[in-house]
């Protein structure tokens, strides 16, 4: 159950997926702890703090929204290009 509950935090329909997040705060681990528990590995490379995540596309979408301040996602490509084309429709908004 944990790791059902870990991989779809929003309980949405779609694919699991692997993701690599750059953590660009150090006080955003426990955003990724609370809401990925076991489905998140957190390591240092090259000075730089990364989050492997398997989740489920969808709801990773909408988590990273809220927390896009302090992350950036490096992959999959895929995700990078849909956060990039809702921001744009947001800018356009405003």
């Amino acid at each position: 159950i944990s790791k059902y509950i870990n991989e779809n935090i929003y309980l949405l329909d779609g694919p699991i997926i692997d993701a690599t997040i750059l953590i660009e705060n150090k006080d955003s681990i426990h955003f990724i702890i609370d809401y990925f528990g076991n489905n998140a590995r957190i390591y240092k490379k090259n000075d730089k703090l990364y989050a492997d995540i398997k989740c489920n596309e969808n709801a990773l979408f909408y988590w990273y929204m809220q927390y896009s301040e302090t992350m950036t996602i490096i992959s999959p490509r895929s995700l990078i290009e849909r956060v990039k084309k809702e921001a744009y429709k947001i800018f356009n908004k405003y």
